[in-house]
């Protein structure tokens, strides 16, 4: 154990290796400064402030053997950060036959960049960013008290499609407050960012703010899950035109997965923010959002769209929308079509098993939206819970799409085998004959163990089905049934 109480000077590197125990630092330090961590606990606490802006700091840096890192920021510390990413799970730990998790803990304390603007930062750029889960598994802690403003990627490199590595990172939030920021040029946030690579973000309590495009399942697989606080989509003041919350691969070749689960708390997205289940990779895109018992997802005057427009071989994807006993409030849902091969399939689905959809504006066809390009929703499907539509006082509004009761079999109930030593929720695939079937993992984030698996759709028309579990590692089981 190690207590240094003056402050750091600058250009000094803290450097935390093996068997170093914990190390706690009281006294701030100064710009100039990095930490480097392959092993042990690093504390930053005190009401000093800890300038890592001119730095690349790493938290999880060893390249021979699995070793967990830990930074601790408490005790009304104040990080500030800049351009220079901060790692957690660095690039430099490859280590694949070892389980090894770095994580950054941050309760009554600050992180914000400094630098907020972000006008130099590309698209494909992870500066400015907190990458979590960078080239290791690592797992990010918000707590009460916490506050941070800063870009987030959450799985993997952003922008990137580069194989090989462990890249799988987690934010588990259970209070205080998030923002993530981007620019015209660069998301705010990304969950699941390049190929192979798994991002989780967890959100239990507190506040969470994404001001820019969300991305979740860019390349890789991507989940965002709410359990409870709020969460707000919106478009920052420097921002020139609307903005996106991208539900899946955002353009061809992709190739990303990607699950949105509201199952509780409140969720806004504002009138300027279009919230996307893309399915735009060019084969097997996949995306779902599920609006489950106690949730409230409330997307103004926009509309949800349901699929892509600008691949050009949109061959096997999907776009699913689940409500089961929560509510959504919006314009309505249009399907997507690809504008350069209107023939390609894209298979869509809305699906209500109890739970309210609240008209937002008068006039709207709630299955085709309100804007002249957009296309019929392919299947609106109400299961035995029922559908509940109030127009909240508007008035002219209805649908051309047949609304129709489930036909066929559905997947009503999917056995499992339970999975530990994971860092974020597996994403559920069902694969099939018919179409709408919405399924998510049960998952406890303090244990690191899938509990079980939740039909929220079973879906309709399917004579056999295969579910398939995705893990860090791969698969956590593959079922089939039906015929041949």
């Amino acid at each position: 154990e190690l207590t240094v109480n003056a402050k750091v000077v600058s250009g000094t590197d803290v450097c935390v290796e093996g068997g170093a125990g914990t190390v706690t630092l009281t006294g701030g330090l100064a710009n100039g400064a990095a930490v480097k961590m392959t092993d042990g606990t690093l504390v930053l606490s005190g009401a000093g402030e800890y300038d890592l802006r001119d730095g690349q700091s790493e938290i999880g840096t060893a390249s021979t053997e699995a070793l967990d890192a830990r930074l601790v920021v408490d005790g009304g510390a104040e990080v500030t950060l800049g351009e220079n990413p901060l790692f957690v799970g660095s690039w430099r730990n490859r280590v694949t036959n070892q389980k090894s998790v770095a994580r950054l803990v941050v309760t009554n304390a600050t992180i914000c960049n400094v630098e907020q603007t972000l006008t130099s930062v590309a698209d494909s750029s992870t500066n400015a960013s907190i990458c979590v889960g960078y080239r290791s598994e690592a797992v990010m802690e918000v707590h009460a008290g916490a506050v941070i403003s800063n870009r987030l990627v959450v799985g993997g490199v952003y922008g990137s499609k580069i194989n090989g590595n462990i890249k799988h990172g987690a934010v588990y939030q259970d209070g205080g407050s998030v923002t993530a920021f981007g620019s015209n040029s660069a998301h705010g946030l990304v969950i699941g960012s390049e190929q192979n690579a798994n991002g989780y973000y967890e959100l239990k309590g507190g506040d969470f703010t994404v001001l820019g495009i969300l991305a979740v399942g860019y390349y890789g697989r991507g989940s965002f899950v709410q359990f409870g606080g709020t969460s707000h989509f919106a478009k920052p003041s420097h921002f020139s035109t609307w903005t996106t919350v991208d539900v899946g691969p955002i353009s061809q070749g992709n190739g990303g997965n990607a699950t949105m689960r509201f199952a509780g708390g409140k969720a806004k997205v504002d009138d300027d923010v279009r919230l996307v289940l893309t399915g735009g990779a060019t084969n097997k895109g996949r995306s779902r959002v599920t609006v489950e018992e106690g949730a409230e997802l409330d997307c103004g005057a926009g509309v949800i769209k349901l699929g892509a427009v600008h691949s050009n071989n949109n061959f096997g994807n999907t776009a699913f929308f689940a409500i089961r006993g929560g509510a959504v409030r919006a314009a309505g849902f249009f399907g997507g079509y690809n504008s350069s091969n209107p023939t390609c399939p894209l298979l869509n689905s809305v699906g209500f098993d109890g739970g309210t959809l609240v008209t937002s504006v008068n006039g709207s066809d709630i299955f085709m939206g309100t804007t002249s390009s957009a296309q019929l929703v392919t299947n609106v499907i109400v299961y035995a819970g029922g559908m509940t539509v109030d127009t909240d006082g508007k008035t002219g509004c209805g649908t051309v799409v047949p609304i129709r009761g489930a036909w066929g079999k559905g997947v009503s109930q999917i056995s499992f085998v339970a999975k530990s030593g994971l860092v974020a929720a597996p994403v559920v695939d069902i694969d099939g004959d018919g179409v709408g079937a919405v399924a998510v993992a049960e998952f406890d984030s303090t244990s690191g163990t899938m509990t079980g698996i939740k039909v929220v759709n079973p879906g309709a028309g399917y004579t056999r089905a295969t579910v398939t579990a995705w893990t860090e590692s791969g698969t956590a089981f593959s079922d089939t049934w039906g015929r041949d």
